[in-house]
């Protein structure tokens, strides 16, 4: 598994550093389809790979913007968290508690979430950016805690 993991991480690097918004779609798109595998899966191993594999798809993509901050241009915001927040809701509510605790960093993934919806698609006239959904997730992690 771990291996596989390493070449779909490096597939989104790879796609990144195309630097389109066809490829930032492309992302979005292939970690969208992963993402409900994993979290609707009835293994709970899976749903906990998901939860990881999701934070580090949002670690992964802010490296990015970190190392090539003068060369980012993309016109939409990539909202992969919007299309799938409620599967990760249910696959937490899935979980045991400890499992949570290890799995689950509550803080920086909810800020991973907003600087990149932030970041990516930000346009001061034309802003295109929700954090709805980030919103209901601190909701729920501070219910939830």
């Amino acid at each position: 598994m771990k291996l596989f993991y390493g070449v779909f991480l490096n597939g989104i690097t790879a796609l990144l550093n195309y630097g389109t918004q066809e490829s930032l779609i492309g992302i979005k798109e292939v970690c969208k389809k992963a993402e409900y595998c994993f979290l609707n899966s009835e293994n709970n191993i899976v749903r906990e790979n998901g939860i990881e594999l999701l934070e580090d798809i949002y670690i992964k993509i802010w490296k990015y913007i970190l190392d090539n901050m003068e060369k980012i241009n993309y016109q939409e915001p990539f909202n992969l968290f919007d299309e799938i927040d409620q599967y990760v809701v249910d696959a937490i509510k899935e979980m045991p508690p400890e499992k949570v605790q290890k799995y689950v960093k509550w803080d920086g993934f909810i800020e991973s979430v907003q600087r990149i919806t932030f970041w990516i698609g930000y346009d001061e006239n034309n802003s295109r950016v929700a954090l709805d959904n980030t919103y209901y997730f601190a909701r729920f992690a501070v219910h939830y805690l």
